[in-house]
């Protein structure tokens, strides 16, 4: 009998430690190719406010997409809509610096999320935004 309760005490503790591992599966980091930032208006009214949900957002999320700010909104040469995009982008940039500083100390407070920007080898001082999906997937906005 008692061969049995150590076997199943094994079993149970080996199940336990696979469901915990699984839980804490290792995030997804791509960099996103050049326009694939999202529509420009829903982001210039975001960048504007700033969300300490955003920091935990990148620290639960499944997968994080890189997008260079410099050239999130640059289009084909045929999209004439791209370069006033992007200007409007860069415009932004300047007026929100507030917000973008409120950002980056959340992030600095928070280690978990500290830790994920130096292991990718992303400076905080070029972090701007993070955009959610709701699917357990961010957009992460950095300066070049």
């Amino acid at each position: 009998m008692n061969n049995f309760r150590m076997i199943s005490a094994t079993v149970l503790a080996a199940g336990l430690m696979v469901s915990a591992g699984s839980a804490f599966a290792a995030q997804t980091w791509t960099d996103a190719p050049k326009g694939s930032g999202i529509d420009i208006a829903t982001f210039v009214a975001q960048l504007g406010t700033f969300d300490a949900s955003d920091v935990e957002a990148l620290v639960n999320a499944k997968s994080v997409a890189v997008v260079t700010y410099s050239d999130a909104w640059a289009g084909a040469s045929e999209d004439k809509n791209a370069a006033a995009d992007q200007a409007q982008a860069m415009d932004k940039l300047t007026a929100d610096t507030g917000e973008i500083e409120k950002f980056r100390a959340a992030l600095k407070a928070n280690p978990k999320a500290m830790k994920l920007l130096e292991e990718h080898k992303i400076a905080l001082k070029r972090v701007i935004d993070i955009v959610q999906s709701g699917k357990g997937d961010v957009q992460l906005y950095v300066q070049s």
